[in-house]
């Protein structure tokens, strides 16, 4: 049971990844008024189109040397250390909020609440680091961005609350 744990905690590193990777466009692009959907990523360079297998979160920054694979112009560590960043967050909070040695029990992966927790942790967390990454490059934080912030903190603070008002119940 503790390896499925393992590997779960792994995937969820490697999906707080791709959400960095995300993170990434959604710092550049809305500042900018730029749709973050569309068009996909291009090289800040030649503008050429970044093929699927060159936009692998960390792996594919590093098999390329942070270079283009047309025009081998640089591009910024930044891509990687925000994506590995996230996916050490999305790693690190699993760690703490699930008990690896019962994973599947009350207080494991199975526990909705747990579950609940994480997701309001991670929309505040990466709220935040957007809003540091945008205003770090000079430009207004959007309104909306600090309202997914604000939701996000009062949800955590809500399971938070109910959590410890669950436990003091059941300690009487």
């Amino acid at each position: 049971m503790a390896s499925q744990h393992w590997l779960i905690l792994l995937f969820l590193g490697a999906l707080g990844a791709c959400v960095g990777s995300f993170l990434n466009v959604v710092v550049y692009r809305w500042p900018r008024g730029m749709s973050v959907v569309r068009p996909g990523s291009r090289c800040p360079h030649c503008g050429h189109p970044i093929r699927p297998f060159d936009n692998i979160p960390i792996v594919s920054w590093l098999v390329l040397g942070g270079r283009c694979r047309d025009c081998r112009g640089p591009v910024s560590s930044r891509y990687a250390w925000i994506e590995a960043t996230v996916g050490l967050i999305f790693f690190g909070l699993a760690f703490h909020l699930f008990d690896p040695v019962d994973s599947l029990a009350e207080h494991g992966l199975g526990d909705p609440f747990r579950w609940a927790l994480y997701v309001c942790q991670l929309i505040l967390v990466c709220s935040l680091l957007c809003a540091y990454l945008i205003r770090r490059d000079g430009f207004a934080v959007p309104r909306l961005l600090l309202v997914l912030a604000v939701f996000g903190a009062c949800g955590a603070a809500a399971l938070i609350v109910q959590a410890q008002l669950a436990a003091t119940s059941f300690s009487l």
